[in-house]
């Protein structure tokens, strides 16, 4: 929480974003359009009257592109909509917000016993990565919205969110290590679709809880479960967090690329890499193999290559940290342990223990040949490894 200080009553605002409502476009809004328009231009008008810095924006939409009974996908008319109704009225946007899901199991609730499928279902990214492609069209269409900021503030592999496996056993993929490999891939493929757009993604957040009472790993979408046990997609935002400011240029020779978004209903398995750049010099990488199918899981391990260039002379510290089923992962652990409904302390200890983003070997200084630096992995699928490179003058301090 951001507190102001005394003379400076515009400091929540510059911090908060106001979002007003949540997804108009169905049933949490029980009146028209047109109304919740007003509602938008007279909530403006209330929070800037009280903290003039204040950023407003919405509509918060869904995205679904599908369309209902024959109807267009409603979702982007109403954003389409709102868009113009702020344009031609002068009222203030700061931000556009929308949302977006990776599947709809159907059904939604089987019933069946835990571990057993009717239908194997999965998250699509492809129908995630043509929603928000088509509400940043709708931003970038429209010059009087340069420079806006666009939020996919609900970015979210499925829905809903307080289903679990014991409901339908595809939800299943929340617990594991499918869902912080998929995450890493996501933020990665907005990355590359957000740079071949006029407007710019300023975040891609998932909306997720905890609830009380629940056993553990439920399968609902949350970060922790049972206990306060850290689920392993934590370990997603941990490694992403480790990874420098400035993004390299970094390809993979088994990529899905996002221009083939429109050629495909999900993505097949890949091999890709996301790289970046400290301001000390530090190069990450993070490689993964990742398969939107969550029922194709394969222990066997792939061996990937990953070579480095541009480095400075000298020797690098080399370490890297892994998630996959064999590491940094509290579910796997709990699946040994008995998979306990509602485990004791210790048997939460030690989930909390294993589930931490941890080293998969010593650290190592590597001598780069003219500036290049080739790491072999192994690699299971799903998995992803983040892989430090540190200068060693850096790495001793």
């Amino acid at each position: 929480m951001v507190v102001p200080t005394e003379g400076s009553p515009s400091l929540v605002g510059a911090a908060w974003r106001w979002e007003v409502w949540n997804e108009p476009d169905i049933g949490y809004w029980r009146a028209t359009r047109q109304e919740y328009f007003e509602f938008y231009r007279v909530s403006v008008d209330a929070v800037r009257s009280v903290l003039p810095g204040a950023l407003v924006g919405g509509p918060a939409t869904t995205g679904d592109l599908r369309p209902t009974a024959g109807l267009p996908a409603e979702g982007l008319n109403f954003l389409s909509d709102f868009l113009d109704f702020c344009i031609d009225g002068a009222v203030p946007l700061d931000f556009v917000s929308f949302h977006t899901k990776g599947a709809y199991f159907v059904p939604v609730r089987s019933y069946l016993p835990p571990g057993e499928v009717s239908a194997p279902q999965s998250p699509s990214m492809v129908k995630m990565l043509r929603e928000v492609r088509a509400s940043l069209a709708e931003v970038a269409k429209r010059p009087a919205l340069a420079g806006v900021e666009c939020l996919a503030d609900e970015c979210d592999a499925s829905v809903p969110a307080h289903l679990g496996r014991f409901d339908n056993s595809n939800f299943a993929y929340r617990n594991s290590e499918y869902f912080p490999v998929f995450q890493c891939a996501l933020l990665k493929k907005l990355l590359d679709l957000e740079e071949s757009r006029a407007a710019a993604l300023r975040a891609a957040t998932a909306w997720a809880f905890y609830i009380e009472g629940e056993r553990c790993f439920e399968g609902t979408r949350s970060l922790v479960t049972y206990g306060g046990v850290e689920k392993p997609v934590l370990n997603a935002y941990r490694m992403l967090g480790r990874l420098g400011r400035w993004r390299l240029r970094a390809s993979s020779s088994d990529a899905w690329p996002v221009g083939r978004v429109d050629e495909d209903e999900s993505v097949p398995e890949e091999v890709d890499v996301l790289a970046a750049r400290s301001d000390d010099g530090q190069v990450s990488a993070l490689v993964w193999r990742h398969d939107d199918d969550q029922h194709r899981g394969d222990r066997r391990p792939r061996p990937v290559r990953a070579r480095v260039r541009g480095l400075g002379p000298g020797a690098v510290l080399v370490r890297e940290w892994r998630v996959d089923a064999g590491h940094s992962n509290s579910y796997r652990c709990w699946e040994a342990l008995g998979a306990p409904d509602y485990p004791g302390p210790e048997q939460v200890a030690e989930m909390n223990r294993r589930g931490q983003l941890t080293l998969t070997g010593p650290e190592r200084l590597e001598e780069p040949v003219d500036g290049e630096l080739a790491v072999d992995l192994s690699l299971p699928l799903p998995s992803v490894a983040l892989l430090e490179l540190t200068p060693r003058e850096q790495g001793r301090r």
